[in-house]
């Protein structure tokens, strides 16, 4: 839970910017279905919105550099709405399949295509800095490192037998 609060504590823009990817998705993939007719169980459709979402991202982490927008300067509202239009800008050229499986992933590819573009272009900040977490992990080794120099100090004075073995085998 540390980690979590340090992490989201020391990128405070990343989560709301990629609330407002998965936003745009779901945006994107509710219009198109609804301009198309297309009805599916809402569980497909959530599973589609987040799956997306995830691809989208983890291709601009993976595959991008930039300096990311200080986030005061990042309009929020005009990025959702270029992925949508760019999204349905996509879709409509295309034929969506009556197999809604086959749609979906049309749909899914579409859009990942028009957000990855904007979002590259806006240099929206997704991207976690690790380096307090890190710290936190190198604070800890090290303490550690001193806890067991303590404790071997204290068995040598003592005489506990820390590192003696606590079965012994009978001789026969």
């Amino acid at each position: 839970m540390l980690l979590g609060f340090v992490l989201n504590s020391s990128n405070p823009a990343v989560s709301p910017n990629k609330a407002m990817i998965r936003n745009a998705v779901e945006l994107s993939f509710n219009k198109t279905l609804v301009k198309n007719s297309i009805t599916l169980p809402a569980k497909i459709v959530e599973k589609a919105i987040n799956k997306t979402t995830s691809e989208v991202i983890d291709s601009i982490v993976q595959t991008t550099t930039y300096v990311a927008t200080p986030q005061n300067e990042v309009n929020t509202t005009m990025i959702n709405n270029d992925i949508v239009n760019g999204s349905m800008s996509k879709i409509s050229s295309l034929q969506l399949s009556s197999n809604p499986d086959v749609a979906i992933n049309t749909i899914a590819t579409s859009i990942k295509d028009a957000s990855f573009g904007v979002i590259a272009k806006n240099k929206i900040n997704i991207r976690y800095n690790y380096e307090n977490d890190i710290l936190i992990f190198v604070v800890l080794g090290i303490l550690s490192v001193l806890l067991a120099v303590l404790l071997k100090l204290e068995d040598k004075k003592k005489g506990y037998g820390l590192e003696l073995p606590n079965i012994e085998k009978t001789a026969e």
